[in-house]
């Protein structure tokens, strides 16, 4: 009997809010160089943008920042 090892896709990141500096794991629904979409546990689709040459992605709700890397986790 041989133990077959189970691989989580990894099709989540991590989205961090500027201001109270909390993180929250969303599940990438789209992303490519200059757009990344994620699905937040709340329900809430987030949007974000990146400029060219930066490095992440950012999202504004009133006051509010939010940014991420983009790079996936599991």
């Amino acid at each position: 009997m041989t133990k077959e090892k189970i691989v989580k896709p990894k099709n989540k990141t991590y989205v961090t809010c500027t201001d109270t500096s909390q993180k929250i794991k969303g599940l990438i629904v789209q992303k490519d160089e200059n757009i990344l979409i994620l699905s937040l546990p709340s329900g809430y689709q987030m949007h974000m943008t990146r400029k060219p040459k930066r490095k992440l992605y950012i999202h504004h709700i009133g006051m509010l920042e939010f940014v991420s890397d983009g790079w996936e986790v599991s």
